[in-house]
């Protein structure tokens, strides 16, 4: 098997078994008396989560996954990873080529079924540096008790009409697999600035996720030049839910900066937020 072995343990997180586990227990304790539980009610059908550095966003990351750990309605066959594409390397849109992820908590292994129907291009260089979608998995291991598989997608080009093409071609996929899927769209907000501003200026753009706003998400974050590094699989989740739901529906879960953990007049931004049909 083709393993995508850890490119940022150690530096993102720990590298070590014990130490990541123990850290991310300290971060849901941190956070424990501001999770909204009752949301794990819902039928959950994606989230957007931080990709920074533990110490800086897990606080955030960690709302949407003990909700995800107290839905027992469903149990997800596949979970996407869409992710933006950092470091320039592969096409515009890349699933990952290898047959399994590994973390200091083990390996999960990529869903070839759905990888082949979907046809999009393969690259491992793509993803074989790339923070942003491994951060997100040994959330997944720690807070998911059950057998799943991932499928890694990268997001070189981030514009409405590929973002709507990748939610489209996954929905018809599916619809011939009909697999569980949950979309996790990997995305920090905005980079390096001063956190009233920040924050003014990120409010904006939630609430046009919140609104599930595709196209001004987009134009919000143009005309403002906001560095949402993540506005490709964000505006896929957002699409992805308004054609599957009945009733499409966005909660805010938690909204930080890196302030929490290093005090600077310049901050990077962090949100996570649950898509759900009611």
């Amino acid at each position: 098997m083709k393993t995508r072995e850890p490119a940022v343990a150690g530096t993102f997180y720990p590298a070590s078994t014990n130490e990541l586990t123990e850290m991310l227990d300290k971060l849901l304790q941190f956070e424990k008396g501001k999770i909204k539980s009752e949301l794990s009610e819902r039928t959950i059908l994606g989230g957007i989560i931080p990709h920074a550095g533990y110490k800086y966003s897990g606080y955030e990351s960690v709302h949407f996954f003990e909700i995800l750990h107290q839905d027992f309605k469903v149990f997800f066959d596949t979970i996407f990873i869409l992710n933006p594409n950092h470091h320039g390397l592969g096409p515009e849109i890349a699933v990952d080529d290898n047959d399994c992820w590994k973390t200091p908590l083990g390996e999960v292994q990529v869903d070839s079924e759905m990888k082949d129907a979907l046809a999009f291009p393969l690259s491992a260089d793509a993803h074989k540096f790339e923070h942003s979608g491994e951060v997100i998995i040994p959330f997944l291991q720690k807070f998911l008790d059950y057998n799943f598989k991932i499928l890694p997608i990268s997001y070189l080009r981030q514009d409405p009409e590929q973002s709507i093409e990748v939610a489209d071609r996954i929905i018809e996929v599916n619809k011939v697999l009909n697999k569980k899927i949950l979309l996790l769209a990997s995305s920090d907000f905005s980079h390096y600035i001063d956190p009233v501003i920040g924050e003014k200026k990120d409010k904006k753009i939630i609430e046009k996720i919140l609104d599930l706003d595709v196209e001004g998400v987009y134009s919000e974050i143009k005309e403002t030049n906001a560095t949402v590094c993540g506005c490709g699989p964000i505006m896929t989740l957002m699409h992805y839910t308004m054609k599957v739901a009945d009733n499409p529906q966005v909660k805010l879960l938690s909204f930080g900066n890196s302030a929490k953990s290093y005090k600077s007049s310049e901050v990077v931004d962090y949100a996570s937020l649950l898509f759900h049909d009611d």
